[in-house]
């Protein structure tokens, strides 16, 4: 599955910066996730 998709990007340089793209967003966003959880997490054990 990973082959079949850079062997798509190397074909279509367009397809493969728009795969980053998102990538890249999906990682950003699971990040921003994470630090919001992380976060909260301190928040509340402080209140305790």
């Amino acid at each position: 599955m990973i082959d079949s998709m850079v062997a798509l990007g190397m074909t279509n340089c367009k397809a493969m910066r728009v795969m980053i793209n998102s990538m890249a967003r999906q990682a950003m966003i699971i990040y921003l996730v994470k630090v919001v959880m992380i976060f909260s997490t301190v928040a509340m054990a402080m209140i305790i």
